[in-house]
């Protein structure tokens, strides 16, 4: 058996099977970059979420006071303005009221906080049965969505009993 010397030089001389330093220096750069890229990209797809989400809790808040004063008006004969408040009247008793100020619509029933029907609103608007009377029929309100302002309009219901809550008694006649 012979030993085979090894020359030091001989295995200089062979190629290597790898990578070098630099190629894996750009491909950890370059992996780099993708990863910055997608996390703004999911950074970006969460303020869009959050700005859809914000959008879609202020069009259900307003649909939700929407329906409830469709149904509290739908069971109300006749309305009176007081100051800062409009009572609701059935069968010449009052059921409820809701408090007005500057920005909002709250609904009480039997002076218990029952409802904050809308929050926001830009103006409202009376309109009365005549000039000197506190009674109103229709109620405008203005609300803000997003950009924009939409106009909501609410009035006594056609088919109650007309039951104006004063000595003068109305009746309608079919």
């Amino acid at each position: 058996m012979t030993i085979k010397k090894l020359n030091p030089l001989e295995s200089l001389r062979k190629p290597f099977n790898g990578t070098t330093l630099t190629e894996m220096l750009v491909v950890m750069i370059i992996t780099g970059i993708l990863f910055l890229l997608i996390f703004d990209g999911l950074n970006i797809v969460n303020k869009y979420k959050r700005i859809l989400n914000n959008k879609l809790n202020q069009k259900s808040e307003i649909l939700n006071g929407h329906q409830v004063l469709e149904v509290l008006l739908e069971k109300t004969d006749s309305m009176r303005k007081n100051e800062s408040e409009i009572l609701l009247f059935n069968a010449g008793v009052t059921f409820g009221h809701l408090a007005i100020d500057s920005t909002r619509i709250l609904f009480y029933e039997n002076e218990e906080h029952i409802d904050t029907l809308f929050t926001n609103l830009v103006d409202i608007r009376y309109h009365s049965l005549s000039e000197e009377s506190p009674l109103i029929d229709s109620i405008f309100l203005s609300v803000p969505i997003s950009r924009d302002t939409i106009q909501l309009s609410y009035g006594l219901s056609p088919y109650s009993g007309l039951n104006l809550n004063n000595n003068l008694s109305y009746d309608r006649t079919e």
